[in-house]
């Protein structure tokens, strides 16, 4: 007797859609359709790529699907779950957003779930969900019952927070990684007058700060002229970006974060 295969809905064809595709796609017992508020060339591509069904009018979303992850813009969440009509659907439905409320799928909704990530997608990345922090919440504890061994098949690493705080977590997120690589953006833009090649020059340092890490808090990792209180040394610098206002300011801040951060370890 064969088993009935478990039916996978993913709302939206962007990043994290992709990599959910890419995972759910490799288990012969399930099956996966992905809907999209349009017809264009990302969804055709997941249709190529993954040999799932895909569709271009979420009025069409099947109704008996066991789970569905909505994959869209913060902002798009509310049109969409308009579109769905979550309460006539079987399966738990679930947002992926780190900054968003549960019970913007429905303050009454009984089958509604958070599935949050905690980690940066883009379509090239290679992603070992096993490493991936998966941070849950849940409508009540049956649902979370239901949810947990779906989960299990992207990683054991699962965390089940409330709303405040998975958006404090979102909000740490932000730090060690928008904002990082915000910095890394300016590094890679002061190189241009060197004439090299600026990822061949910077990227085995920013590998080791990152690397590091593992073994050492950041606060006691901190390296470089703030932390030295090296005044000639951040002077240079400054001059040389002089005519970049709000970079100017960033540097300056930031030095005095750093000045800031190391106080507290000598108090």
């Amino acid at each position: 007797m064969k088993h009935q295969k478990l039916e996978f809905v993913i709302v939206g064809c962007g990043n994290l859609a992709w990599h959910l595709a890419k995972k759910i796609s490799k288990q012969s017992n399930f099956q996966l359709k992905v809907y999209n508020h349009q017809d264009n060339a990302k969804l055709q591509t997941f249709k190529g790529k993954f040999n799932c069904e895909t569709f271009s009018d979420l009025k069409t979303v099947s109704k008996t699907a066991d789970f569905y992850f909505i994959c869209v813009s913060d902002k798009a969440i509310p049109a969409v779950v308009k579109l769905l009509h979550i309460s006539q659907l079987k399966g738990l439905v679930m947002h992926c957003s780190g900054s968003q409320p549960l019970d913007l799928l429905g303050p009454k909704s009984k089958n509604t779930a958070v599935f949050y990530p905690l980690q940066t997608f883009t379509k090239e990345d290679k992603i070992h969900w096993s490493d991936v922090p998966i941070v849950l919440e849940a409508a009540n504890a049956s649902v979370l019952d239901r949810l947990k061994p779906m989960v299990k098949l992207f990683s054991d690493k699962m965390v089940v927070l409330s709303y405040q705080e998975r958006l404090q977590l979102h909000l740490a997120a932000v730090f060690a990684n928008n904002f990082v690589n915000a910095m890394f953006v300016e590094a890679y833009q002061l190189l241009p007058k060197l004439n090299i090649n600026n990822e061949d020059l910077l990227f085995p340092l920013m590998k080791q700060t990152v690397m590091k890490l593992e073994k050492v808090n950041p606060l006691n990792a901190q390296t470089g002229p703030a932390k030295r209180k090296d005044q000639i040394v951040m002077a240079k610098h400054l001059d040389l970006i002089k005519d970049q206002a709000l970079l100017k300011k960033v540097y300056e801040n930031i030095s005095e974060l750093i000045l800031l951060q190391q106080k507290k370890i000598h108090d």
